[in-house]
């Protein structure tokens, strides 16, 4: 908690409660610090990745390597549940959706380190991810999902309103 006083008006201001900030009127609170990190979710995903994607954030930001990688991985195996009908193991639902021309070679590699960390995260006894892996991680993830889902979805709404907009220049 910080408290600063001018001539007339204490302000209080309690990092753990942005939300309850008492300037008491005459002031504004422009940024404080250190700045809280926010969880990075894509836009348009689906109900179930963005539970599960949640909770990788949750752990990553609470410091919880393995938990986070293991979770990242848990997402994207539920990603690829929703653009393709493959069964199976993760790495040969990558595979087969590059080889379909879903998704890009360079987005399969992507997926298949995230894979990979998550796998050693769980089940390698002796393997603790470091912040620099799970950040890997963490990027590729959020890129499969913003090129997957968000992107695309953009374009869709996009496309209506512009559609929307000509049709009412006819």
């Amino acid at each position: 908690m910080v408290e600063l006083h001018s001539n007339t008006v204490p302000i209080r201001y309690e990092p753990e409660n942005d939300h309850n900030i008492n300037t008491g009127g005459d002031f504004s609170i422009i940024a404080s610090y250190p700045q809280k990190p926010i969880p990075q979710i894509a836009q348009y995903i689906p109900e179930n990745v963005e539970r599960t994607l949640n909770s990788a954030e949750a752990a990553y930001l609470g410091k919880i390597y393995d938990g986070a990688a293991g979770l990242y991985r848990k997402a994207m195996e539920r990603a690829l549940k929703g653009i393709t009908e493959e069964k199976g193991m993760l790495a040969a639902q990558i595979k087969k959706c590059s080889e379909n021309g879903l998704i890009p070679t360079a987005m399969a590699e992507w997926l298949d380190h995230v894979r990979l960390y998550g796998n050693d995260a769980i089940h390698e006894e002796d393997f603790e991810p470091t912040k620099e892996e799970v950040e890997d991680a963490r990027e590729f993830a959020h890129l499969f999902l913003v090129y997957t889902f968000t992107m695309p979805e953009k374009v869709r709404l996009a496309s209506i309103k512009r559609d929307g907009d000509d049709a009412l220049n006819n």
